[in-house]
């Protein structure tokens, strides 16, 4: 154990490994509960938090502590015990900075701990207002405040070589505000003057001149928010939607978002940040978006009392929550893949009737959607699901529906369509197989004339220019959606599988299908396996799952 005291600062600073008896953050139920503290970080190998505490203290001293916990050993490290208040925590590579204020004067001074050599470190000293670290390789910058007498400030952002410690450098001089984030060599910052005037700035840490991401007019004490990872920025401010740009292509994405919904984060694919609960408006929930598959979502068991602090780091990410005991925050931890709309989920406790949980999946039907998946074919048309309901951007549309992913197809909510048929509509999950993987272009997907049909049992789709025939077309006119039609009627088949959007054909050796005679509809994808007992020998290809593969959910 090492004790460090700093002459600076009326208080000492205690470093003590914490070996614990898991190797893992998480509970064996899956909880992703990992202290009680606040400002959760990480970089994806180590997640770090504050944290304090008035026990075993004389007088109810308040007590301020910062920890580190490696992720994959669930090895904790307490850097800080101190009287004195611990702020603001980055961590990058291992390497962990935080400003500590001075309880006398308080000054701010920033120190470093590297997590791979076990030193601790002061960056910048006392003496000066110094706060908002960041860390990158060899480079930790900050924010630093300097008081010139006559109640005059002057602003800066510094940075420092924690190898070499040479001397602090000044990056820019002005009137900084908000933290400063630092990916790589690239610096994020923001400008304001006292006119409300704004301007979001990136440039490289030895660079001399700004990028200019945004310029803003908002009232002075606005609060705006902002993040970055590589290419992509994504910033908003009170009563704005959450913008993502890409600094390299200058596309941008307009994220939908509640207007009070902040604090964005972003590892260049997701978006993370603290949302409005919408069941409950007085409380919010950490919410997400994948901007590769426009899709938006609620991330599962995150609704509380307060605005939830949010980082991202490597493929993790931290939050907390509002804990049973007023005043106190929970530090939350998951892995990307754990919090997403593909993510499994126990039992619910409750007793709903309008609910069916799958063990298979962890994932369950509620409402509107189930009553749909039950009278329209159930778990042979459709499948398991495989997701949550979530809002993903229709791409022939234009518009955002809440959806839920199943082995075989894509369920649509269509409110505008309230009270009829069409309420639940399937997705063209057909057409977008065969979009994505190119073959639209195939032979089989040419129209052919109807006189070239000469088969008996086949029936000619005139809107699409394709036969239906034999099984398939057996298959396809004895399956369809409810709507109350005597048997299964024409409209009602259509209305579950669409048109077909090609011939029948068996897969070249290469494709990467099972080698088996296909079909494709715009809605579904038809196999033939004629060794399986006659009932199943139609299969739906399990296009839904296929999808969610292909976006690594």
């Amino acid at each position: 154990m090492r004790v460090w005291k700093f002459a600076a600062l009326a208080s000492v600073v205690v470093v003590a490994a914490l070996a614990l008896a898991s190797n893992d953050t998480r509970a064996d139920d899956g909880s992703t509960f990992v202290d009680y503290g606040n400002i959760p970080v990480t970089d994806g190998e180590y997640l770090v938090w504050t944290q304090e505490s008035f026990d075993d203290v004389p007088h109810g001293e308040r007590r301020y502590h910062l920890f580190s916990q490696h992720i994959g050993t669930g090895e904790r490290v307490q850097l800080v015990e101190s009287s004195s208040s611990v702020r603001e925590p980055a961590v990058t590579g291992g390497v962990v900075v935080w400003a500590m204020e001075d309880s006398e004067t308080s000054n701010l001074s920033v120190f470093g701990y590297d997590m791979n050599s076990d030193e601790q470190f002061m960056i910048s000293g006392a003496g000066h207002y110094n706060a908002r670290p960041a860390v990158s390789g060899d480079v930790v910058i900050w924010f630093q405040m300097v008081h010139e007498g006559n109640e005059e400030h002057s602003y800066s952002i510094l940075g420092r070589n924690i190898r070499t410690m040479d001397e602090p450098f000044v990056i820019r001089e002005g009137d900084i505000s908000n933290r400063l984030i630092l990916d790589g060599d690239e610096l994020l910052w923001f400008e304001r003057d006292q006119t409300g005037g704004g301007r979001l700035l990136t440039m490289p840490v030895d660079g001399t001149e700004p990028t200019l991401v945004l310029e803003v007019n908002i009232p002075p004490n606005t609060p705006f928010s902002y993040g970055m990872s590589g290419d992509l920025v994504v910033y908003t401010w009170l009563g704005s939607p959450i913008t993502a740009v890409n600094l390299e292509t200058g596309h941008e994405v307009a994220i939908p978002a509640e207007p009070y919904d902040s604090r964005p984060v972003t590892d260049g694919r997701f978006v993370f940040w603290s949302g409005n609960d919408p069941d409950d408006s007085m409380r919010s929930v950490l919410s997400g978006y994948d901007l590769e598959s426009s899709s938006r979502f609620n991330v599962h068991g995150t609704g509380s009392e307060t605005s939830p602090s949010v980082a991202m780091g490597g493929d993790y990410v931290s939050w907390t929550m509002a804990a049973e005991d007023p005043g106190v925050r929970e530090v939350h931890l998951a892995s990307i893949n754990e919090i997403i709309p593909s993510a499994g989920h126990p039992q619910p406790t409750d007793d709903n009737p309008d609910r069916i949980w799958f063990p298979e999946t962890g994932h369950s039907i509620i409402f509107g959607f189930k009553n749909f998946w039950e009278n329209s074919g159930g778990l042979p048309v459709f499948g398991f699901p495989l997701t949550g309901e979530f809002d993903e951007l229709n791409q022939d549309t234009g518009e955002y529906h809440t959806v839920q992913y199943f082995e075989r197809q894509r369920y649509e909510y269509h409110p505008e369509h309230a009270g009829t048929p069409y309420e639940v509509l399937l997705g063209r999950l057909g057409h977008e197989d065969a979009a994505r993987q190119g073959m639209l272009d195939h032979d089989a997907f040419q129209p052919v004339d109807e006189e070239s049909v000469d088969e008996d049992r086949c029936h000619y789709f005139e809107a699409t220019g394709f036969t239906v025939c034999n099984e398939f077309l057996d298959y396809w006119e004895s399956h369809g959606l409810d709507f109350g039609d005597d048997g299964v009627s024409y409209r009602e088949s259509l209305a579950l599988f669409g048109y077909p959007i090609s011939q029948e054909y068996f897969p070249e050796p290469g494709d990467g299908a099972e080698p088996v005679t296909v079909q494709y509809f715009e809605r579904a994808r038809f196999e033939f396996h004629p060794d399986n007992p006659e009932e199943y020998r139609v299969l739906l290809g399990r296009l839904g799952a296929d999808l969610l593969h292909q976006r690594d959910w």
